[in-house]
């Protein structure tokens, strides 16, 4: 389906209508109910399940001629995947750099206490830095916690 188009555009805007409608009238019963029971004034309460119930009225029309079902599956991600999950490659290279991160923290923390071997951090430092060139999107993915380790800029 074309996008750009007049009636597509008065489509996506009815849908954005008929979701505005939808979680305003929501929260109008929610609020309209405690304000309620509370102040003693149902109107608001009343006219959010008048809007609820012009959305049960709207929506068959909506997913039958204005295409809702259409606007609605254009939030879900083309790939199949989540919109926030890493590839499956850079994932593992992350949860890789993650516990050499760690290891290097738990080691400083132990040679802080007197206990730790200053050549492990050495080696651990240069296992990072290795991670970091071979894949450079670690440093987007760690940026707070590499500020806490300068060396490995």
């Amino acid at each position: 389906m074309t996008l750009n188009t007049p009636r597509a555009m008065l489509e996506r805007l009815a849908f954005g209508c008929f979701l505005a409608l939808l979680v305003l009238s929501i929260g109008l019963t929610g609020l309209g109910a405690i304000f309620g029971l509370h102040g003693g004034d149902a109107r608001p309460a009343i006219l959010g399940v008048a809007g609820l119930l012009l959305v049960l009225a709207v929506r068959p029309l909506g997913y039958k001629h204005l295409h809702f079902r259409e606007w609605e599956d254009s939030f879900e991600p083309a790939d199949g995947g989540s919109a926030f999950e890493l590839d499956p490659v850079l994932g593992k290279r992350a949860q890789a750099f993650a516990k050499v991160l760690a290891a290097l923290e738990a080691l400083q923390q132990r040679i802080a206490a007197g206990k730790g071997d200053v050549w492990a951090v050495q080696r651990l430092r240069h296992d990072a830095s290795a991670m970091l060139a071979a894949e450079p999107a670690l440093r987007e993915v760690f940026a707070a916690e590499l500020a806490g380790h300068p060396e490995l800029s």
